[in-house]
């Protein structure tokens, strides 16, 4: 009968990763710009940075409430506001309040 092997052995590499134990936030409370009603589309009217005490946490940002008319748009990753439709000071709203969140993403 032929020699039937019983043992092996393999190399195994562990990684240990960060759990998301760490709630992201933002570097400001409240953010706020001005921007003329004369603002080319795709200006960038203010950036929003979200921090998390994780490690290799990535972010992505939305806008979830209060872009009355659309008139803002944010860039996902970057958290630009920009922008989005032209502005006009006399027949659309003169305080828009975009609520902006921010998702985390373990990478």
């Amino acid at each position: 009968m032929p020699c039937v092997p019983t043992a092996g052995e393999a190399e195994v590499q562990i990684r240990v990763t960060d759990t998301n134990d760490n709630a992201p936030y933002f570097s400001e409370r409240i953010y706020s710009a001005r921007v003329p009603e004369n603002a080319e589309r795709a200006a960038v009217v203010i950036k929003v940075t979200a921090n998390d005490r994780d490690a290799d946490s990535h972010f992505t940002y939305s806008i979830i409430g209060g872009n009355v008319g659309s008139a803002f748009e944010v860039v996902p990753d970057v958290g630009e506001i920009k922008v989005r439709a032209a502005l006009d000071y006399e027949t659309g709203p003169r305080v828009c309040s975009p609520q902006i969140i921010c998702n985390l993403a373990y990478m």
